[in-house]
């Protein structure tokens, strides 16, 4: 680890030293960020990858960048206004207006999400290469539960057939322990099943668990958020339980 350390700080004055023999060289400012990042060294990575959109402000990574690294930090409003910033610039970047979203449910600025949600959906289906489309879903938020980390998806599948509407993967030191899943309700009109519910499910290694927890439309996303915290704690009944189920495919960021 110390040598690689070595490499790095090595990498950051060659980095340097071009900038200091041109001060305009963008890449370079970039590169010096990222070498920033890796140390661990933030702010300074921060001040990097502003110099770069100050010599160019269409550079739509390096304000990403500077997103992620403020919402790191739990400074939302700043992460929200870095990506804005940048946003122009990359109309179809998912993954960029997927973090806008992720800033906006930090904030606790549900409504004004919505549209960028619906960028997303729009972003997906138009997409053309086959990465963007294997998508299931993206992320729209991210918290913590105890000593666990918490990713929100939301699934593009809003048809009969969908599994689920959201799924919460639940982290502990970086590996999926659990998943947490708004499913939407049986439809079998025959059977005087006519759909539009909600329920509280779950996957792990053991199989899939029904939680005693419905709604008969989509929650609100505080009271789903409450719910699923509270799934996680072991503070809800489990209603029912069966073999494994069948996750999700992949999900963007």
């Amino acid at each position: 680890a110390r040598e690689r350390k070595k490499d790095f700080d090595g990498a950051l004055e060659a980095f340097r030293k071009a900038i200091a023999l041109n001060s305009s060289y963008t890449e370079a400012h970039e590169r010096a960020a990222s070498v920033l990042e890796v140390l661990f060294r933030d702010d300074e990575a921060i001040a990097a990858y502003r110099k770069v959109l100050e010599l160019d402000p269409t550079r739509a990574s390096a304000g990403g960048r500077i997103g992620w690294l403020e919402y790191q930090a739990g400074r939302f409003e700043k992460a929200l206004e870095a990506w804005l910033s940048v946003q122009p610039h990359a109309p179809s970047d998912l993954e960029l207006h997927s973090e806008i979203v992720q800033a906006l449910f930090a904030l606790g600025r549900y409504a004004d999400a919505e549209p960028w949600r619906e960028k997303v959906r729009q972003i997906h289906a138009a997409a053309k290469d086959k990465k963007t489309r294997g998508y299931s879903g993206f992320c729209f938020d991210r918290f913590a539960v105890d000593d666990l980390r918490v990713r929100a998806f939301e699934e593009y599948d809003r048809s009969e057939e969908a599994l689920y509407r959201y799924i919460f993967e639940v982290a502990r030191d970086g590996k999926v322990v659990r998943r947490i899943n708004l499913e939407p309700g049986p439809v079998a009109p025959g059977l005087g099943i006519p759909g539009g519910d909600f329920l509280l499910g779950g996957n792990d290694e053991q199989g899939h668990v029904t939680f005693d927890k419905r709604w008969k439309a989509e929650p609100p996303y505080p009271e789903l958020k409450a719910a699923v915290i509270d799934a996680i704690r072991g503070k809800l009944e489990v209603k029912s339980s069966s073999g494994r189920r069948r996750s999700s495919g992949g999900t963007g960021k």
